[in-house]
């Protein structure tokens, strides 16, 4: 299928890519590099604006529990989204900062269960429903296995909330996809004396490039 310019000439095109391909090639590994890191925090601080502008578009649809996770994903994966100025979005912004506010407020501090690890009386959340995703960029890697670990707090009723990445690999890709198929995984909660508690929860993503990647 031949290409299609509008109001540039192919001629001029062409030597557009040619003197673009030689600057690539004339750059350090080093300064290679670095142009690469910077063309993927670019590229990335527009899927953040997303991201945020998700949350609030969920909080104008009175979603807030969906629209908090959406947030406090931006903010892991980029975190000077924490400081972004949301007050030209008016109420929808608004309502996301209070009922970050009372969330945080009503929220019960989480068991660590590191910390009571012979505690009898403590029972483990179980899985109820977990849901994969698809990644097959991973099994062109050469790299044998990556593993992406995130924190969550279980809550009482079995719901996952606050996510937090404890070990995260170069890029955010795979982070985002860890976060995004988590963000649907429901569980039994875990119980202290028969009691639903809410607790931390250590979840391990990896991804291997044969097999296929793997989430458990």
């Amino acid at each position: 299928m031949p290409i299609m310019t509008i109001g540039f000439p192919r001629r001029r095109l062409a030597r557009l890519v040619a003197a673009t391909i030689a600057a690539c090639l004339s750059l350090s590994p080093a300064d290679w590099a670095i142009a690469k890191e910077s063309a993927s925090a670019r590229s990335w601080e527009k899927r953040i604006q997303t991201i945020v502008m998700r949350a609030l578009a969920l909080t104008g649809q009175d979603k807030l529990d969906e629209a908090l996770w959406q947030w406090e994903v931006a903010c892991q994966l980029y975190p000077e989204a924490a400081a972004l100025d949301l007050s030209p979005y008016g109420i929808a912004a608004e309502r996301l900062r209070a009922f970050r506010e009372k969330s945080a407020a009503a929220d019960s501090p989480p068991i660590d269960l590191r910390s009571a690890p012979d505690d009898k009386t403590l029972q483990l959340p179980r899985l109820k429903h977990k849901e994969n995703f698809d990644f097959p960029e991973a099994r062109r890697w050469r790299i044998p296995e990556i593993n992406v670990v995130v924190q969550v707090t279980v809550d009482v009723d079995g719901h996952v909330r606050h996510p937090v990445v404890l070990k995260s690999e170069p890029g955010l890709t795979l982070d985002y996809k860890v976060l995004e198929a988590v963000r649907h995984w429901e569980y039994e909660p875990a119980t202290r004396n028969g009691e639903p508690v809410a607790v931390y929860f250590t979840i391990r993503a990896t991804f291997k490039s044969d097999p296929a990647a793997q989430l458990f």
